[in-house]
């Protein structure tokens, strides 16, 4: 794929996969130093802040129903 991309636009695969990886490539993120001396506490302040507005979202057996019928009615 990437000589076909590389044809396409001109050059090299080695030149389509380094412009490819440079525009996918993640940028660092700041943070303060509070979060960086406790990533946890970070990352547990996202619990629970999103509402599906579905009061069984969190219903694991209702989930596992839902998951085996979706999949017996594809086979």
């Amino acid at each position: 794929m990437a000589d076909r991309m590389a044809n396409r636009l001109g050059g090299t695969s080695e030149e389509y996969i380094a412009r490819f990886k440079a525009s996918v490539a993640q940028k660092p993120i700041a943070i303060s130093a509070e979060d960086a001396e406790n990533p946890h506490q970070r990352l547990y302040r996202h619990f629970g802040s999103a509402d599906s507005g579905n009061p069984n979202s969190a219903d694991n057996e209702k989930i596992d129903d839902d998951l085996a019928r979706i999949i017996y009615n594809e086979i």
